[in-house]
């Protein structure tokens, strides 16, 4: 919109009512400040209240554009069960993991009757989903895996100063908690992103996560969440 991409984690439209939900993730201790999200050592992290603003502005003028007049309503959703926000504000549209089934029930007894209408809407959003990123034609500087630094960054802070203690990831800097599942996926999407054509061994896996010494823990997770392909030495995952 007006040059402006903008990101809708989950989105169900309404007889009435646009509903769209900004999905986090978020695991450990964290306080809300003066209008601000902040880890448990005061570290200051992106508002996702604001993002919903930003998003919820941008959608209205987009709908106004296409002459769809609709109600939107906008909301955050925490949904890890490891997640908990001190001094959480009553008077802002957010959803803690133990709201989720209130909410679903809430969303499933709304009455709601969909017409033409409605799905011209949802094809029409549809056909504007930007696959590729506006920065996708950006230079980017060459590299080389050798001397690229290895090793897990927080998904908040990115520092490095990360270290893995009971099936936890504890960032050091931020005090960010997050399931070590988690961060060994976000290393292979790094991976993936960064080396398109290397194969993803549990070696490689291993050496790029760089904060825990158990390899058997890489492959289970590897193996959970992808197709194994090969035999020992030669194996890796899809």
């Amino acid at each position: 919109m007006n040059h402006t991409s903008f990101q809708l984690d989950t989105s169900i439209i309404f007889q009435d009512t646009f509903y769209f939900f900004e999905i986090k993730n978020f695991e450990g201790d964290y306080c809300y400040r003066a209008d601000r999200f902040e880890t448990i050592n005061g570290k200051v992290i992106m508002n996702p209240l604001d993002q919903i603003k930003r998003s919820h502005t941008l959608l209205l003028q987009l709908l106004q554009k296409l002459g769809y007049h609709i109600a939107v309503d906008a909301s955050v959703v925490f949904v890890s069960p490891e997640f908990f926000l001190y001094q959480a504000p009553k008077d802002k549209p957010i959803y803690y993991p133990n709201h989720l089934n209130r909410l679903m029930r809430r969303l499933n007894n709304e009455s709601s009757k969909l017409s033409e209408w409605h799905k011209s809407l949802a094809d029409k959003l549809i056909s504007l989903h930007q696959v590729e990123s506006a920065y996708s034609n950006v230079k980017i500087p060459t590299y080389d895996y050798k001397v690229l630094r290895k090793g897990n960054t927080c998904c908040i802070c990115h520092s490095f100063s990360c270290s893995v203690c009971n099936g936890k990831v504890i960032c050091a800097d931020c005090g960010h908690v997050e399931g070590v599942e988690s961060a060994v996926l976000r290393c292979v999407e790094e991976i993936r992103l960064l080396f398109p054509g290397m194969k993803m061994t549990t070696n490689g896996v291993f050496e790029w996560f760089g904060i825990s010494d158990s390899k058997k823990m890489i492959r289970r997770i590897l193996n959970q969440n992808f197709n194994s392909i090969g035999e020992r030495k030669l194996r890796y995952f899809e």
